[in-house]
């Protein structure tokens, strides 16, 4: 059985700006960074795939590529990365992106 872990950024936020990306506990990199660095030494997924529509993001997620072998960083389309995208648009989009059996959907937030 495969395992991917999924983590979507999506730019903009309507209740907190920048939340996933802004400085957060002493992580430069916000939330993103801290998920990243729990996901450093998690040794079960197949893949990791950072789905961002943001380009912070990309980057904070960029940085830990030489960290984690099995990261994968995807652009989102802009269709499914505002306030009114449909989430079960998103979930088929996970399951075009990867071949894994198993998702583990995980949020930074």
């Amino acid at each position: 059985m495969s395992l991917t872990v999924f983590i979507p950024v999506r730019k903009g936020s309507e209740r907190v700006s920048e939340k996933n990306t802004r400085n957060f506990a002493g992580f430069e990199g916000g939330l993103l960074e801290l998920k990243l660095k729990q996901l450093e030494t998690f040794e079960l997924a197949d893949e990791i795939v950072v789905s961002t529509n943001d380009e912070r993001s990309w980057e904070i997620a960029y940085r830990f590529l030489d960290d984690i072998k099995n990261l994968k960083l995807v652009k989102r389309p802009d269709a499914l990365g505002n306030a009114e995208s449909n989430l079960s648009d998103l979930i088929s989009y996970v399951a075009e992106i990867t071949a894994s059996e198993e998702i583990l959907w995980t949020h930074v937030t």
